[in-house]
């Protein structure tokens, strides 16, 4: 995936997380401001790739978060 396939919504954040950074903080010259740059799109690729929700359970007999049955 590369930065142009982001959804809208996700590039103006990614644009907005980068300009945050670098008027916050003492990076300067071309190459850190590059790698800036990469580190955030790297962050916001990961981002929309990642996908690894707990499975939520179909068997009833294992016991819920905040459910108040002894576990046996």
């Amino acid at each position: 995936m590369k930065f142009s396939e982001l959804t809208e919504p996700s590039k103006v954040r990614a644009r907005d997380a980068l300009y945050a950074i670098l008027a916050n903080s003492s990076i300067g010259g071309e190459d850190k401001a590059k790698a800036a740059g990469e580190f955030v799109c790297s962050a916001f690729l990961a981002m929309e790739r990642f996908d690894r929700a707990p499975d939520v359970a179909a068997d009833s007999s294992k016991v819920k978060i905040g459910d108040s049955r002894p576990i046996e």
